[in-house]
């Protein structure tokens, strides 16, 4: 049986505003890519006094993406009433190996003052280049930077588990894509440009099979294992819709978006030569890897585990193409313009 996040009883989910009153919304009565959102975290400006979790009530805290995690007070700040904390903040991509440690770190340290669960949003880098399906039990063997950053974390994390001084589960999302993401290789750069009529750039041949993330799925798998304490002290793959070519995938967002569309590919060079000057171009170089060959996630774990299936992906793309399309449907379905506007930084 599939899991409708919309008909559990999820606690309501309440977003802060620094500066302004609390916004709240029932996921029960919201669709997918709302609770999807809500459970990642909002942008943080370093005048704000609030801590590193966005408190929930009764169960649920998310962490925020901040800009001021290297100061000291983001320990002190508790989750207040929260049992589960969600951890899905990240700094600048570049960033990752100075920055991403500490602030992952300092979470979990609040964490375990406050004996507040935690469920990490992960990705895949840190099983490096394989032959193979990625299964939870292969071994963390990257040698990318991002990767090695990545493989110690969730070390990190697991070993506080087992010694007992926090609960931890990991949660790992292939590239994923929705209406609120941007920065991902199929964000703005496939959706908002078919949609402006421009050409879309995929990087790599784009003829490989690839496995792909709804970001609606990676929300309600993230909140599924945070209230299962069948999901701590272990790593999970986010179910994905079967594998296709980049290709495949740029043509039915075409077909979605209903306008003649092209693709150009974004070779390894042009990455390096891009990189001369945007850094986050010269980070997607060490992990070319993932697109030149077949990039595909095993996801039957969790599928057999919870029985969770994701959305079909034609239904995915068609969500995602109709919330870029026509943004007062947001507002129509009971989520106001500032409440939208929160969360809109939320996977960037």
């Amino acid at each position: 049986m599939d899991v409708d996040v919309a008909r559990e009883p999820w606690p309501w989910l309440e977003l802060f505003d620094p500066g302004q009153p609390s916004n709240c919304a029932d996921p029960r009565r919201l669709p997918h890519w709302q609770v999807a959102n809500s459970l990642f975290a909002t942008k943080c400006p370093p005048s704000s006094r609030e801590g590193p979790f966005t408190r929930a009530r009764p169960k649920f805290a998310i962490a925020k993406r901040l800009r001021a995690y290297t100061m000291p007070p983001i320990a002190a700040h508790d989750a207040s009433g929260a049992s589960v904390a969600y951890q899905c903040a990240q700094p600048a991509y570049h960033r990752w190996p100075q920055e991403f440690p500490q602030l992952q770190r300092a979470i979990l340290d609040a964490a375990e003052r406050q004996i507040v669960s935690v469920v990490l949003a992960d990705n895949l880098y840190m099983y490096g280049p394989v032959r193979r399906a990625l299964r939870e039990d292969l071994p963390m063997m990257a040698r990318t930077r991002k990767g090695r950053v990545r493989a110690r974390m969730a070390q990190e994390a697991l070993d506080r588990h087992t010694a007992g001084r926090v609960r931890v589960a990991i949660v790992r999302a292939a590239d994923f894509f929705g209406s609120e993401v941007h920065s991902s290789a199929v964000g703005e750069r496939v959706f908002h440009r078919a949609l402006a009529g421009q050409t879309m750039q995929i990087i790599g041949p784009g003829d490989q099979p690839h496995s792909l993330t709804f970001v609606d799925d990676f929300g309600r798998t993230l909140a599924l294992l945070g209230s299962d304490d069948r999901s701590y002290g272990a790593v999970w793959h986010v179910p994905n819709a079967p594998p296709m070519t980049l290709d495949a995938f740029a043509g039915l967002v075409s077909s979605a978006a209903a306008l003649p569309t092209k693709v150009t590919h974004i070779s390894k060079l042009a990455l390096r030569l891009a990189g001369i000057g945007l850094p986050a171009a010269r980070e997607l170089v060490e992990i070319y890897y993932q697109f030149d060959r077949p990039f595909i996630v095993d996801d039957n774990k969790i599928r057999s585990t919870f029985s969770i299936n994701p959305t079909p992906i034609e239904l995915a793309i068609e969500r995602t193409v109709a919330v870029l399309r026509h943004p007062q449907a947001a507002v129509a379905a009971g989520i106001t313009s500032r409440v939208r506007a929160a969360i809109a930084t939320a996977a960037r």
